[in-house]
């Protein structure tokens, strides 16, 4: 990638927002995109959560806080922070990272989300950082997910939709295809269905199929879960 021209620096109406940018690969080859959390106070907005069934009656309850000190951090996540502390003494070296699914953990949890985004700022700030749905993302019983577990803790993939950005037809199916330099990435969501004739065994054929290997000889197929590759085999068909 070449630097061509800089824009103009946005100014923001309200000084607190946006904190914690994260940068992300677009549809396209040349496309980036941001997504922030904005920085509200206490004092000055009460966090709250909208909840109910599509086209019924909605609830608000309150989003409490939770911090988290070193100590605290330290006693239940110690190889994120260390997978952290690499990424950014590595950082001049990376041009792209991909975490594909379980990506926070935090199962319903939401200040835990929090925390992770700002854990990982000084990373997804500069570099895109693409996500790949995980079973503790959005497998819960009656939402949609091929397997119905408790494994997300009621978060049904909204949180890691909302959060991040990735260049899907459909967010919330979350399999997407992007370029970057001479790779193709095919990002596949096994927590969904991927069985032959459904809707993501197409995306993922289509999307082996049609890289042009002159152009990018290297296809990388990236997905969070072997059930999809083992289902297959136990299946006695080929899957991918």
């Amino acid at each position: 990638p070449k630097l061509v021209a800089v824009s103009n620096k946005v100014a923001f109406v309200n000084p607190n927002a946006p904190v914690y940018p994260r940068l992300a690969q677009g549809k396209v080859w040349n496309e980036i995109t941001v997504t922030w959390t904005s920085g509200y106070g206490i004092d000055e907005a009460e966090p709250f959560v909208e909840w109910g069934p599509k086209g019924g009656a909605q609830v608000r309850s309150p989003a409490g806080t939770l911090t988290f000190d070193r100590n605290t951090m330290c006693d239940f996540q110690p190889a994120s922070l260390n997978t952290t502390k690499q990424l950014i003494e590595d950082l001049n070296d990376i041009d792209i990272v991909f975490h594909i699914g379980d990506i926070v953990y935090a199962m319903g949890y939401i200040a835990q989300w929090d925390q992770f985004i700002a854990q990982i700022e000084p990373i997804a700030s500069t570099k895109p950082y693409m996500i790949g749905s995980g079973n503790h993302e959005c497998v819960w019983p009656g939402t949609g997910s091929f397997y119905q577990n408790m494994d997300s803790g009621g978060e049904c993939g909204v949180l890691a939709e909302k959060k991040f950005y990735v260049p899907a037809e459909n967010r919330a199916n979350f399999w997407y295809s992007t370029d970057y330099g001479m790779f193709q990435f095919c990002i596949a969501h096994t927590e969904l269905d991927w069985r032959g004739r459904s809707e993501q065994y197409k995306f993922i054929e289509n999307c082996l199929a049609s890289v042009d290997r002159q152009r990018q000889p290297w296809l990388i197929f990236l997905a969070q879960s072997t059930r999809l590759f083992f289902c297959g085999l136990l299946c006695g068909r080929r899957v991918i």
